[in-house]
């Protein structure tokens, strides 16, 4: 199950980062519009970041909270700024649920 989990949250991440990518000058747009037009950019180069770390390793044998963790520090360590900081949090969060949660073992049935 946790590595079914985690070649899911590997291709979701590899996913945003290609939809971040192709639109970039968009969100860079939109962010002109109430701030400095570096959302788009900023996004891309955080995703993309995610993207080669997940490429350096293979996702599937690790452990969900490990791979959030990775994420979460990829992009921290690739923007900084307030954004990597809200990303490193909003990543946080489910590693420490995937950490703390226990192992549920199936009950056997009675034959």
């Amino acid at each position: 199950m946790a590595e079914l989990l985690s070649h899911c949250l590997s291709r979701m991440f590899q996913n945003i980062a290609d939809s971040i990518e192709e639109a970039k000058n968009h969100l860079s747009a939109l962010d002109g519009e109430i701030g400095d037009a570096d959302h788009g950019v900023t996004m891309s180069i955080g995703f993309q970041a995610v993207k080669a770390e997940l490429s350096k390793r293979n996702a599937d044998a690790m452990a969900p909270e490990d791979l959030m963790n990775l994420v979460a520090m990829a992009f921290l360590n690739s923007i900084g700024a307030s954004t990597g900081r809200c990303m490193r949090r909003g990543s946080a969060a489910p590693h420490k649920r995937l950490r703390a949660r226990p192992t549920r073992r199936r009950k056997s049935r009675p034959r």
